[in-house]
């Protein structure tokens, strides 16, 4: 049955359609005068043909007239006359009842079939009903102006248009009678045969409506006193009409946005009277998201291809799109929201086909093809699907983006069949893995180590291989890998690169590791960096790098590591070559540099998707505080860098942050809680690798720091020894012989710890440097008061320049002492009252000697200011001084009893 069109008794002028709405009041005056009217409101789907005619209904009923309105129903199985009939039946007094007999007459004169058989021409049959049915409407119009009103009528059925047809030819003047039909314009409209059954175009008016202008909009938006300006109305809503209401509604909303909830309606409201064929293609341009023309979705399974161009008319003429593209964002969800999950799936497959076949960016294909995953729909089964999923995945690498390209190629790796296929993708999955949790790589590596050793993986893959098993402990494999690679034809000498350079394990009872070579001369950044670091850790000269220009020398490594972090804060950055540019700076014994480069890099890595990179570069940030003698910033980035990767993902590197952190726990006099994070379980191969070395110097100075020293010593001692067999024995990686010296100092063995000190002095490279100051400060405790203040001056010089400030601290007040010690407060032997002094009184006392506030001790020693005044009461009192300044003169030089006068940050 057809739906009656409602006519409230009050109405006005439809929105932003006054010239409209003029219109239809003249010809209903017309109608009042004998002059009978036919008129037709053209436009797309809520352009505000309803409210248009809406409008004129409600006028008509309130002036008396008779009004027959109603609006087809949408069911291809309508009775014939359904919308005729429910007109009648809808509408009250005499006309209807003697109209209604009629009608049923003309329903059982033809039968339903006959109806259709030959629709542009009437059935004899119904000849003479339907002249019955137009007299009696004429004759009534005579009497009362009468208003025929049909919604939608390229909707209605056959029969009902025929008799409408009939009614329009049949009307003359003088009869009071307006006829008004609402339609879709071009092939949505009625059929042809209707339009030519009607009148001729003369007698005929056509009002096409079109969206509202600025002017109009700026009109409704000023008469609602909006809180919405025209150019935001405007670009929300293209003059839509029930859109702009919409924009209208939610401005109004205490807290509402434009667009809004009532908008989000509108939209759904537009698609639903715009038709399922619409809707569907406007699910298909909001997925697409312009990425395909819209012309081109026509190509879709299930489109109709004959009708996409006219649907894409439709849909920009009603507001909805803009150059094929959805003209606001927010219209995607309302348009998506209520699509049924297969159906959306299935969109984004046909989507993906249709993007792949015009050669669209992989990242591109393979958005839609994970978001069709996920809701269920079909299986990709494309030849071409999984090598777009793992291109897309590598350029999501590329792109800084790893769970991106996590998500690409796990999917490739669920619809992998083929085993070549299926290697590159594990390749791929794992260098996506080691950026966000390097721990999901260990399921992997049995694959990879096999395809390595049976010759399926090769190049890089083969190498990220080797570095994988190097990272997780597994060494003995990784060395089994490397024979293998090292044999085959045309093997490259960019492996091990920095990954060897630190993770490859020199085990006990191993013989000398063999040399390291300096790398590669290409320009590739990670090579560049790994030869640098060779050239830093092998201490290789400036002539060995002219005998064999394949690589820097230890002099020039430290520029091309600046040029790659310069590189890198210019633009896009690899975590490999980045963090061993950093470790270059820090070995080269840079570690302001190192800091430096590093800060701003950290700030990168927290907005970005790879906490590897964070962990990994906030670690080196922790091993550069140490260095600075900043134990709360050693503190704070190895906590920060430990807890952004689990303790498997870390792998053997997990003793980077564990030392940071256990030697600035140390420094700060929190000794048993360095010794737990010294116990913690490392892999077994990992304390015999360089950075193991960092692992082992902790925990020598946890040792002098407790008076430990027979084994602090035999830990520094263990230092030296690996770092010879390795070939890395250079102060800048850990400085074990000033460790060793300083807790000979402790056991009154000066001339053991003056001939260490002289020995690292001998090998640091000319020029100031932080080991260099502290070689001489621990050379000069180790000497006669004669010697003792020069070497404190040259060390405190160097150290100045390095900004180990704890270090330089320390070598103030010890310079302090020595150039004005007071003789008759000297006491002889170590009972002195300086001796007396506890450890953490030595290090208040040494930091308040060299003029820092107790703030700053209580800040640096990361205690309060309270504990810092205690600590000054009892060393006032043990020294017999009455004020700070005397405080350089008092502390004596006397040799320091086990674990007492320790710098506050140990050496390293």
């Amino acid at each position: 049955m057809a739906q009656r069109i409602q006519t409230p008794r009050r109405g006005g002028c439809p929105s932003g359609r006054a010239r409209e709405a003029a219109t239809l009041r003249d010809l209903f005056s017309a109608v009042l005068e004998g002059r009978p009217a036919i008129a037709v409101i053209a436009g797309e789907p809520t352009l505000g043909k309803s409210t248009l005619l809406h409008s004129i209904t409600v006028r008509a009923a309130d002036s008396g007239a008779i009004v027959l309105s109603g609006r087809p129903i949408t069911d291809d199985h309508a009775a014939p006359l359904s919308l005729v009939r429910n007109m009648i039946a809808e509408t009250s007094g005499e006309t209807a009842r003697a109209l209604s007999p009629l009608l049923e007459e003309a329903v059982r004169a033809v039968p339903a079939a006959m109806w259709n058989a030959s629709p542009d021409s009437l059935p004899a049959a119904a000849a003479a009903p339907f002249r019955r049915i137009t007299a009696r409407i004429l004759r009534a119009s005579a009497e009362t102006p009468v208003l025929i009103a049909v919604d939608d009528v390229h909707a209605a059925d056959t029969a009902s248009l025929l008799f409408l047809a009939h009614l329009a030819r049949a009307v003359r003047p003088p009869a009071r009678l307006l006829i008004v039909l609402t339609e879709r314009p071009g092939p949505d409209g009625p059929p042809p045969w209707f339009r030519a059954a009607l009148p001729d175009d003369s007698r005929i008016t056509v009002l096409r409506l079109r969206p509202l202008s600025r002017a109009e909009q700026a009109r409704l938006l000023a008469a609602h006193a909006a809180a919405v300006t025209l150019d935001r109305c405007d670009a929300v809503t293209g003059g839509n009409p029930l859109l702009v209401r919409a924009v209208l509604r939610d401005s109004r909303h205490p807290r509402g946005t434009v667009p809004g909830a009532a908008y989000t309606r509108a939209v759904r409201t537009l698609l639903d009277r715009a038709g399922p064929p619409a809707a569907a293609l406007a699910r298909a341009v909001a997925l697409a998201d312009g990425a395909v023309p819209a012309a081109a979705l026509a190509r879709l399974p299930g489109a109709d291809a004959a009708r996409t161009p006219r649907v894409l008319d439709a849909l920009t003429t009603a507001g909805l799109l803009v150059d094929g593209r959805l003209r606001h964002p927010s219209m995607a969800a309302a348009i998506l929201d209520d699509a049924p999950p297969a159906e959306r799936a299935g969109l984004h497959l046909a989507l993906a086909g249709l993007l792949h076949e015009q050669g669209a960016s992989p990242v591109t294909v393979a958005g839609h093809l994970l978001s069709a995953a996920p809701a269920g729909g079909a299986r990709p089964t494309a030849p071409w699907t999984v090598p777009v999923l793992v291109e897309a995945g590598e350029r999501h690498l590329l792109d800084g983006d790893p769970r991106a390209a996590l998500a690409c190629l796990t999917l490739a790796r669920r619809l992998c069949a083929d085993e070549r296929n299926a290697l590159r993708v594990d390749g791929a999955l794992a260098r996506a893995h080691w950026l966000i949790d390097p721990a999901a790589i260990i399921p992997l590596l049995p694959a990879l180590r096999t395809a390595v050793l049976d010759g399926r993986l090769r190049g890089d893959d083969a190498e990220r291989a080797v570095f994988y098993l190097m990272w997780f402990g597994r060494g003995r494999e990784a060395d089994e890998l490397l024979e293998r690679l090292a044999g085959r034809p045309g093997a490259t000498t960019r492996m091990p690169g920095a990954a060897r350079l630190l993770l490859g394990r020199v085990p006990p009872g191993a013989g000398t590791a063999p040399p390291l070579s300096p790398g590669s001369g290409t320009a590739e950044p990670g090579a560049r960096a790994s030869a640098a670091l060779a050239a830093v850790l092998t201490g290789r000269t400036a002539a060995g790098a002219a005998a064999d220009p394949s690589g820097p020398s230890a002099d020039g490594a430290a520029e091309t590591a600046e040029q790659i972090l310069r590189d890198a804060a210019r633009g896009s950055w690899s975590p490999g070559p980045v963090t061993t540019a950093l470790a270059v700076l820090l070995y080269d014994d840079r570690a302001r540099d190192a800091a430096r480069r590093c800060d701003p890099l950290l700030a990168r890595a927290a907005t970005r998707h790879d906490p590897a990179a964070h962990a990994l570069l906030a670690a080196t940030r922790a091993l550069a505080c140490v260095r600075l003698g900043d134990p709360a910033g050693a503190e704070r980035h190895a906590r920060t860098a430990l807890a952004r990767i689990s303790p498997a993902s870390w792998g053997t590197a997990i003793v980077l942050p564990i030392s940071a952190l256990a030697m600035a726990l140390t420094a700060t006099g929190r000794f048993a809680e360095a010794g737990g994070h010294l116990r913690a379980p490392v892999p077994p191969d990992a304390l015999w690798t360089p950075i193991g070395l960092h692992h082992r110097q902790a925990h020598a100075h946890l040792l002098l720091a407790t008076g430990h020293t027979a084994a602090a010593l035999s830990e520094f001692q263990a230092c030296g020894e690996l770092m010879r067999r390795r070939g890395v024995d250079v102060p800048g990686l850990v400085a074990w012989r000033i460790g060793a010296a300083h807790t000979l100092l402790a056991r009154g063995d000066l001339a053991a710890a003056a001939a260490l000190a002289s020995e690292q002095l001998a090998r640091v490279r000319p020029g100031p440097s932080r080991v260099r100051g502290g070689a001489l400060r621990a050379l000069a405790l180790a000497s006669g008061p004669g010697e003792r203040a020069r070497l404190l001056r040259e060390a405190v010089k160097f150290l100045e320049h390095s900004g180990d400030a704890a270090q330089l601290a320390l070598a103030r007040a010890e310079l302090a002492r020595a150039e004005h010690d007071r003789p008759d407060l000297r006491r002889a032997g170590r009972g002195g009252a300086a001796a007396a002094l506890t450890g953490a009184e030595r290090r208040v006392a040494a930091l308040a000697a060299a003029g820092r506030t107790n703030r700053q001790i209580a800040e640096e020693l990361l205690i309060t200011v309270s504990t810092v005044e205690q600590h000054l009461t009892r060393v006032y009192r043990k020294l017999h001084v009455g004020r700070r300044t005397e405080l350089p003169a008092r502390l004596r030089d006397a040799p320091p009893e086990p674990g007492h006068d320790r710098p506050a940050v140990p050496t390293s």
